[in-house]
């Protein structure tokens, strides 16, 4: 069977305007023999649905909208729904064609109610499954039937800390020629394009054959129109594979930024932006930025009041360098004696002068780096976006090397001015700048990106004080973020949502290898007892057990012999993790717990209420 898949760039909601542009895509897809027309998961509605009060109306606009295409498609196409309008959960999947519009998850979902949401479905002889998600796989490969392709629809974003989520621009380094290998299925990625709300889509669509071979690929950062057969057998190599491209991390940041700069300020309603430059690195990083992404007749720069003497003459020489317009002062003068607190506010106050003078969108140049550990409670700031809010201040520096690779615009001077943050006992962390910078970097993306508690930061990086004050410092910047400008989205976990809940009192401390191991003994005991008792019952995962376990079953004396030996680890454990001289009355209260609950068929042990309550919280670890 041979589909299309359509790499597109849209405004999410605009049910017009992309329902000309799908029955455009539609016939030319059929033009080129196409039986089968994709469209990327944001195309319709974006990310997010707008909120209750307007969902009503918006949800009979784009039932409308699905109503028109199928009158009007030449040929079925698949396109995904957004949360929220259709299914609870998870976006559903229209397939429209001239017979109406079918809700594929809704359908599966009747069709075999404990499939958990994985959706199958079969057109044009080819048995198609849908992933959204990594764990999507999870629940495809969990299926007894087989399947011949899998759509894996990009709805996260690119993330920098992702390989996987860069598609096609990455395969020689992300997940997806495995996940071929290992369904023996062929698998379709297809990646939306532009930003929407704050999130970056580059795009690089794909489709790799069950052998894993390139059969075709989009480029990144642009739109694309991709055609391939699939569903065929293929135990033969393809004729004529193509070569994955190499993954050029920072090129393909600064790309993703670009992009999202530009469809943002066009998205707005905006058509300048406004920012000031110091001659340092950050302010240099972001005006080259803008420039790349909107020209320069459409970037105004202020030099910085605060900047200086030094950094105000890179500054100008900077601006006429990128021929962006450059005005100094904005009508606002600086007192004499004015301290650097009150010029940076100055400076904001020009920056909002100029932006309403030339209708401009006012860029901060603040990085992650800053927003996690250097704010300042009390600031002026007229900024209404932060670029580089979501990048660390290692790969912003990266970002500046590989521009002046394309051209040497940024002064090595520039390169070299930046601060390493305060925080206490970074001096001891590495002999240079750049050193100490990426050891403050490499803790903050460990906990944030990668999820690791303290406890795990601190195994892994060592020097257990410099840890505790990098991430207390993160926490105790939780006011101060609340003022700052959105980010354009380029990591898997922005600040904002690694923030606690306002006002929450409770932090994470390191925690000792005693404790920890007491925490994981009981984690592993209420697994195996779940698995245990399933297996006795007879039970599937996800179903809950009122049989009670004879004495005479012969798993019972498994069961047995697993609460002898836990009550040999806990007797040695309890005492470590409580303190207390009580801790052989503990143990056999818990021990006793477990035992009532299996004598009296009070069911198997699950995720939401096993005995151990809090300790059944998943794994500290990835799943990546």
């Amino acid at each position: 069977m041979k589909i299309a898949v359509a790499q597109i760039s849209t405004r999410a909601g605009d049910f017009a305007a992309t329902t000309e542009r799908v029955v455009e895509l539609a016939a030319r897809a059929v033009g080129e023999g196409a039986e089968l027309l994709v469209l990327p998961s944001v195309a319709v509605v974006g990310q997010r649905v707008p909120d209750q009060g307007d969902l009503e109306g918006f949800g009979m606009d784009l039932y409308a909208m699905l109503g028109e295409l199928s009158q009007r498609v030449a040929c079925p196409c698949i396109i995904p729904i957004g949360t929220g309008v259709v299914s609870d959960n998870k976006p559903e999947v229209m397939l429209v064609q001239r017979d109406g519009f079918h809700p594929l998850r809704m359908l599966a979902l009747v069709k075999e109610a404990e499939n958990e949401g994985c959706v199958v479905f079969e057109q044009g002889g080819v048995q198609f499954g849908i992933a959204f998600d990594y764990d999507d796989f999870d629940l495809l490969e969990a299926r007894d039937a087989k399947i011949d392709a899998i759509l894996f629809f990009e709805s996260a974003g690119f993330a920098l800390d992702d390989p996987s989520s860069a598609l096609g621009a990455s395969l020689a380094e992300n997940r997806f020629r495995d996940d071929a290998w290992a369904f023996d299925a062929w698998i379709v990625g297809v990646g939306p394009l532009g930003c929407y709300d704050l999130q970056v889509f580059t795009g690089s669509s794909f489709v790799i054959s069950p052998r894993g071979e390139l059969v075709a690929c989009a480029p990144a950062f642009e739109e694309a129109l991709i055609l391939a057969e699939v569903g065929q057998h293929a135990e033969e190599p393809v004729a004529e594979p193509l070569e994955p491209e190499l993954y050029d991390r920072s090129l393909h940041l600064w790309e993703a930024l670009t992009l999202g700069l530009r469809d943002h300020i066009e998205k707005s309603g905006n058509a300048d932006v406004a920012l000031a430059l110091d001659g340092r690195l950050d302010s240099s990083v972001l005006a080259a930025l803008a420039t790349d992404a909107l020209g320069p007749t459409r970037v105004h720069v202020v030099v910085d009041a605060a900047a200086s003497e030094d950094g105000r003459r890179r500054a100008v020489e900077f601006a006429r360098s990128l021929h962006v317009s450059l005005s100094e002062e904005c009508g606002v003068s600086a007192p004499p004696d004015a301290d650097a607190q009150l010029l940076c506010d100055l400076t904001q106050v020009r920056l909002a002068s100029l932006a309403r003078a030339t209708g401009s969108l006012v860029l901060s140049s603040a990085d992650k780096t800053a927003c996690a550990v250097e704010l300042d409670r009390v600031r002026c700031d007229s900024a209404s976006l932060a670029p580089l809010g979501d990048v660390y201040r290692t790969d912003v520096m990266r970002l500046g090397r590989l521009r002046n690779t394309i051209s040497p615009v940024i002064a090595s001077e520039s390169l070299r001015a930046y601060d390493v943050p305060a925080v206490e006992g970074i001096e001891e962390a590495g002999p240079t700048a750049e050193a100490r910078l990426e050891r403050i970097d490499v803790t903050l993306a460990t906990y944030l990106e990668w999820g690791c508690s303290i406890s795990d930061v601190v195994s892994r990086q060592g020097n257990r004080l410099l840890s505790e004050h990098i991430i207390n410092t993160l926490h105790n910047n939780r006011v101060a973020r609340a003022t700052l400008a959105p980010c354009i989205v380029v990591s898997s976990c922005t600040l904002h949502e690694a923030d606690a809940p306002f006002g929450m009192a409770w932090r994470d401390r390191v925690r000792s290898e005693n404790e920890r191991m007491g925490r994981f003994a009981l984690e592993r005991a209420a697994s195996k007892l779940d698995e245990l008792m399933r297996g006795a019952s007879g039970l599937g995962e996800g179903e809950s057990s009122s049989v009670s376990i004879s004495e005479e079953d012969p798993v019972a004396a498994e069961i047995a012999a697993l609460l002898e030996q836990l009550q040999e680890e806990f007797s040695e454990q309890m005492p470590k993790m409580t303190g207390g001289a009580d801790a052989d009355r503990q143990v056999g209260e818990l021990l006793g717990l477990i035992r009532d609950i299996i004598q009296s068929g009070g069911g198997a042990p699950t995720a939401g209420d096993a005995p151990f309550g809090p300790l059944t919280w998943g794994s500290p670890f990835s799943e990546n």
